[in-house]
């Protein structure tokens, strides 16, 4: 990645998820070198709820442009335009969003400086990804730098798992524990 442009991803979310009306409020968030957990801030921040009351499908990178949804029960309405961040309404959902609602994420990767050989390597590759997909790779954004999120939910197992659960949030808590089912 050169550019945060050069990597994209764009959030799914499963048909029938948005709705006309419902008690939650979902956002379009767009965002570059933010984590999810930081937007969810800026916006819970701006709707006059806490960090906590924003609902996410799931938690994007942050070096890219990513766009997702969150959603809000009450709160005051937000738009935001940034260079960093983009909050939009896209509708209403009848429940907080979890990762129920995803259906997965698009991607869309800028690569440079090929030779002609490796272009026709990557295209004859490409069919084969349309056709079957990719597995879903884990690496840093589970496990974290150095392992860190294995090692706290190793904690989290070894300690009072209510403990660790009322002092971080409960995306966190979830990865966290997530990040030790995976290995």
């Amino acid at each position: 990645k050169q550019k945060a442009q050069d990597f994209r991803v764009r959030e799914l979310l499963a048909p029938g998820c948005l709705k006309d009306r419902g008690r939650h409020q979902v956002y379009r968030v767009t965002k570059k070198k933010l984590t999810s957990m930081e937007a969810a801030a800026r916006l819970a921040d701006m709707a006059g709820v806490r960090p906590s009351d924003v609902g996410m499908a799931g938690l994007k990178d942050r070096q890219g442009v990513t766009v997702q949804f969150m959603s809000i029960a009450g709160g005051r309405p937000v738009f935001l335009k940034t260079p960093e961040l983009r909050i939009e309404s896209a509708g209403f959902a009848s429940t907080a969003l979890t990762s129920e609602a995803s259906l997965g994420n698009g991607f869309e990767i800028t690569v440079r400086g090929l030779e002609d050989h490796e272009r026709e390597q990557i295209e004859r590759g490409l069919a084969e990804v349309r056709e079957h997909g990719l597995p879903n790779y884990f690496g840093e954004q589970r496990f974290g730098k150095r392992g860190a999120n294995l090692q706290k939910g190793l904690d989290v197992l070894r300690g009072n798992a209510r403990q660790f659960a009322a002092r971080m949030p409960r995306r966190v808590f979830g990865l966290v524990l997530s990040a030790v089912q995976s290995e």
